[in-house]
């Protein structure tokens, strides 16, 4: 019996759960990507400006595909992304160049929500990766990761 009423729970969360919509413009992300450039913005907003690929010493890659994300690092995941939850895209022009922002909710091994920020520039075919990270030391680097198309 107690066997019975597991099944039938599952049952009923699995049909509960909502399948993610991938709004059309995400197939343009949807791809193999390397690392271009990298800049780090300090808590204050100070800048070490725009850094080729070789000054941070390895490489990292970003796989984009239908049902996950995956970045490596020298070749070793480093992150994987497989329940993504919901996807919300905007666009915005600057300078003359249109580039879509990709809010992407997922959730992690432990259950918890979680989101990251894409962007990628139509004209130029780069996508970027927004990253932050609060250190021990109380300051909040943020990351700005360019990655061109393999």
């Amino acid at each position: 019996m107690k066997k019975a009423s597991f099944i039938i729970i599952f049952l009923i969360c699995v049909s509960c759960q909502k399948d993610t919509v991938f709004p059309n413009e995400y197939e343009l992300i949807v791809g193999k990507w390397e690392l271009l450039s990298f800049k780090e913005t300090d808590s204050g907003g100070s800048s070490y400006g725009v850094l080729p690929a070789n000054a941070l010493h390895h490489q990292i890659n970003v796989h984009v595909d239908k049902n996950k994300i995956l970045i490596f690092s020298e070749n070793t995941l480093v992150k994987k992304i497989c329940f993504i939850n919901e996807i919300e895209v905007s666009t915005s022009v600057y300078s003359g160049i249109e580039y879509k922002f990709f809010r992407i909710s997922y959730r992690n091994e432990c259950g918890e929500l979680k989101e990251i920020l894409f962007s990628y520039s139509v004209d130029l075919d780069l996508l970027q990766l927004y990253y932050s990270v609060r250190k021990q030391n109380g300051s909040e680097p943020h990351y700005e990761f360019i990655f061109k198309r393999v």
